[in-house]
């Protein structure tokens, strides 16, 4: 099966998008990252879910997770005020890990073994060189699961 045949909406965001927007989306997806474009809607990174959860953390908390026992309800609600002002970039580690990207005319197999050799569980998809979505593994395993049945 082609991977324009399993595509799905996935949250992307540029380096300039409001870092409380982008977490905002994943989040209402229901998804563990973020794909980052560049300019041309191309992507080149992955802002995954610990890499957020470091930026809303203290530092402290960080280094030693014991110490999360000392915050409370009204930490967490600061802690997503620590977003305010920043950009998707300013979240972004100093060495980005490029994101796996296929074209829609590749098959779910040629993903899946991509997705197990380098150890990811999305892949970006573009066609003609422009992002349309992801292919995530669970994607993967519904779509093999049904044809299975």
């Amino acid at each position: 099966m082609y991977l324009r045949d399993l595509v799905e909406p996935y949250p992307s965001a540029t380096v300039a998008t409001p870092a409380l927007d982008a977490v905002r989306s994943m989040a209402e997806e229901h998804r563990l990252a973020i794909i980052v474009l560049d300019e041309e809607r191309r992507p080149y990174a992955v802002l995954s879910s610990p890499q957020i959860l470091t930026a809303l953390l203290p530092d402290y908390v960080v280094e030693d997770p014991n110490l999360a026992r000392v915050l409370g309800s009204e930490d967490a609600e600061q802690m997503l005020a620590r977003l305010n002002g920043l950009s998707v970039g300013d979240l972004m580690p100093r060495e980005v890990r490029g994101v796996p990207v296929l074209s829609e005319d590749d098959t779910d197999l040629e993903a899946a073994a991509y997705m197990a050799g380098e150890g990811v569980s999305v892949v970006a998809v573009v066609a003609a060189g422009r992002y349309v979505g992801a292919v995530t593994v669970s994607r993967l395993l519904r779509e093999a699961l049904g044809r299975s049945s």
